[in-house]
């Protein structure tokens, strides 16, 4: 039954993305609902076993593609605008989400933490498949979004290593501290024997694929030895392999047969989740209702962030309204975090969000005049408070000790996941508003002296 069961999970994985192509929907929603039907918790044609390895080199290679798109240059290029509005953006969302979880749902402090860091996540995915489906994918606003995105999986990298070392006797922070510089050495080695070696390589595409490889191979290999976790490894790998000139026109090769291995990571997760759940009126609402204001606070605080940023009123419309949808990371935060949510099946749960966001991601941007248009009004009404705003962000990124400070501030959910506490959110508000005092009192004297 093995070889038939591989066989019919690839058959029904590509059946998927060829029926998710016909009817313009994301492949991830259709994927989720057939591996659901056809897993354990479905009609059992499929086990675990008969997906379970090809998953694994999945999710590496998910990873390793979203390290590919981490080019040093990009990174210098976008700079703090990108880590500023990752930071901004995803804290205005998992508060709100965080709070509502804890008082709403009696939530533990760490699992609503949880919950909403996850969901404060966008899912770089289906923000490329729409941003493409509606033409604006080449926009200033799109591009510096990507950017942003960039971020925002480098923060879910961090999180699910913190999710994975949660629990343990020792202190999270320093499992995870230690790894790293444990790793650090290696990972320096390879990078400068390979820029090296890249170089000496005959100018052949079957060659650059295959050191392309050998690189993530190596990498991966030595994280299972210093005990790092094999998506932080592959991440890396794929971050080194951006950098090399002479691997840019193998980038499609590589897409494609990651894809192929991505498709089965997500087919086992949809497996592992239990959609026949949503039969059940209460989650249905409950899904509903946490997917409204999930909504609601990703459209409105990436309009605002884009509006602070001196973004035209149009283009925080179509920024706010294309990331609004939740994907792969908060997939894997939750099949990572299932042990922590005893007596709540939180995967089917993240399972459902994703299933419905994915699908409404590609009828927001249809609200698109409407809210462009209501976004006028605001902007034209507050342009006074729009312009003080501007003024204090620019002092902020001015003065980089407080811009630093802010941001690590700004990092509650991060923080207080590390801590295992929720720091109390009027404090949070007071040392941030201090912050920016300091920060305009300062920048008043640097003026005064320049005068």
């Amino acid at each position: 039954m093995g070889v038939i069961g591989f066989l019919i999970a690839l058959s029904l994985a590509f059946l998927s993305y060829f029926i998710a192509k016909s009817i313009k929907l994301p492949e991830l929603a259709i994927l989720l609902i057939i591996a659901s039907l056809v897993g354990p918790n479905g009609f059992e044609l499929v086990t675990m076993e008969e997906v379970e390895i090809f998953s694994s080199i999945g999710v590496m290679f998910l990873l390793y593609m979203i390290g590919l798109e981490f080019k040093t240059e990009n990174l210098l290029f976008y700079g703090k605008r990108g880590l500023l509005f990752a930071v901004l953006k995803m804290t205005l969302v998992a508060i709100p989400i965080s709070i509502m979880a804890y008082f709403l749902f009696n939530f533990s402090v760490f699992q609503a933490l949880l919950l909403g860091a996850g969901l404060s996540i966008t899912s770089t995915a289906i923000f490329s498949q729409v941003a493409k489906s509606f033409g604006v994918h080449k926009r200033p606003e799109a591009k510096q979004l990507f950017a942003e995105l960039v971020w925002e999986d480098i923060f879910a990298i961090f999180l699910l290593l913190l999710v994975s070392s949660y629990g343990k006797e020792s202190s999270i922070f320093v499992n995870i501290i230690v790894g790293l510089l444990y790793f650090a050495i290696p990972y320096f080695i390879v990078r400068e024997i390979s820029s090296v070696l890249v170089k000496k390589l005959p100018n052949d595409e079957e060659v650059y694929f295959l050191f392309s490889m050998a690189i993530a191979g190596v990498l991966v290999l030595v994280g299972e030895l210093l005990n790092v976790s094999e998506e932080l490894a592959a991440f890396l790998a794929g971050s080194i392999v951006a950098n090399f000139k002479e691997i840019e026109r193998i980038k499609q090769h590589l897409k494609i047969l990651s894809s192929t291995f991505i498709i089965f990571f997500f087919f086992s997760l949809g497996m592992q989740g239990n959609l026949l759940v949503l039969l059940n009126p209460l989650l249905i609402g409950f899904i509903l209702f946490v997917l409204l204001v999930n909504a609601i606070f990703k459209t409105f605080s990436t309009s605002f962030i884009t509006l602070l940023f001196r973004g035209t009123p149009k283009q925080a419309a179509m920024s706010g309204l294309l990331m609004m949808s939740i994907g792969e990371f908060s997939l894997l935060l939750a099949d990572k975090g299932r042990e922590f949510f005893e007596g709540f099946d939180v995967f089917s749960f993240v399972s459902g969000l994703v299933l419905v966001s994915s699908v409404l991601a590609w009828y927001f941007p249809k609200l698109y005049p409407a809210y462009a248009s209501y976004l006028i009004r605001v902007v034209n009404h507050s342009s006074s408070l729009f312009n003080v705003l501007r003024k204090k962000l620019v002092i902020l990124k001015e003065d980089k000790k407080i811009f630093y400070a802010i941001l690590f501030i700004l990092a509650f959910p991060l923080s207080s996941l590390i801590l295992n506490s929720a720091l109390p959110l009027p404090l949070l508000l007071l040392a941030t508003i201090s912050l920016i005092f300091i920060a305009t009192l300062r920048g008043k004297k640097r003026k005064n002296k320049s005068n």
